[in-house]
């Protein structure tokens, strides 16, 4: 370890350290280099005297020691879980677009009609015929696979599918592709359903309490991280008999959540709206 002892000629000693951890070091005292003046009010430019020096170290003096800033790990917003919508309200029928971290996306419900037919429209249905209850809602990134015309301009079928609008291309609740009306080679389909390409980008999803969560990645991780993080979301345990559970109310606002957090936590506003 070298120490500089510095004397100025306000007769001030500035020490200077680095130390490492763990290591020893040891020399002997250096000659003294210059000499130092009195004090002096002329004194132009000070004088510095330098003595140079190594000792032994034991356990060094940790309030020399420059200890390693830890950074906490980056937040990904893209890997957590994020109320989208009340299910209450969706449609199972049709497809649903929303706007979620800057992507558009469809969501809408696997489940088949009941009866196991495939009648086309809701008319030559069965007389009271609906929606198992075995289904899913799922979340995809709102664009056909093949010329990325919005999903959400599509419809759901009977058998539980996502048709796309355009070339009516069919896909099921994974995202797989499943149908290509315009491929009449049981082979040429075959390859077609194991390009990935051919398959949508599927969000994993969740209903928890009445909520569908989304959340909004689609890497090759993305089922195992959302499985391994929580949801955040109303405790189910919670005393029922001190719970009010009213109705849903649900606004889609044309812009994002900044915006919307400063307006209304803005206490300028406060005894306005009392008075209003």
């Amino acid at each position: 370890m070298n120490i500089n002892i510095i004397n100025l000629e306000l007769h001030v000693i500035i020490i200077v350290a680095h130390l490492t951890y763990g290591q020893s070091y040891s020399a002997k005292r250096s000659s003294i280099i210059g000499k130092c003046k009195p004090w002096s009010r002329s004194a132009v430019s000070p004088i510095i005297q330098y003595v140079s020096a190594n000792v032994q170290i034991d356990q060094p003096n940790h309030a020399f020691v420059e200890e390693t800033v830890k950074h906490p790990p980056v937040f990904d917003w893209f890997k957590a879980w994020y109320p989208l919508v009340p299910v209450e309200i969706l449609d199972r029928e049709k497809p649903h677009k929303y706007h979620l971290l800057g992507q558009d996306i469809v969501v809408w419900y696997d489940g088949p009609v009941e009866g196991g037919g495939n009648w086309g429209t809701k008319t030559k249905r069965p007389k009271g015929a609906k929606r198992s209850d075995q289904g899913m809602w799922r979340a995809f990134v709102d664009e056909c696979p093949h010329r990325k015309v919005p999903l959400s301009e599509g419809r759901v079928e009977d058998d539980g599918t996502l048709l796309c609008s355009y070339h009516a291309w069919k896909f099921d609740g994974s995202g797989k592709c499943i149908s290509v009306p315009q491929v009449e080679s049981s082979d040429e389909l075959i390859r077609i359903k194991n390009n990935p390409k051919s398959n949508c980008n599927a969000f994993p999803t969740k209903v928890i309490n009445g909520l569908l969560f989304v959340w909004p990645s689609t890497d090759e991780n993305a089922i195992l991280e959302s499985e391994l993080t929580p949801v955040v979301h109303r405790a189910e345990e919670a005393d029922k008999e001190r719970l009010f559970e009213g109705p849903w109310n649900f606004r889609e606002l044309p812009y994002g959540a900044d915006y919307f957090i400063e307006n209304v936590v803005d206490p300028g506003r406060i005894e306005y709206e009392k008075k209003r």
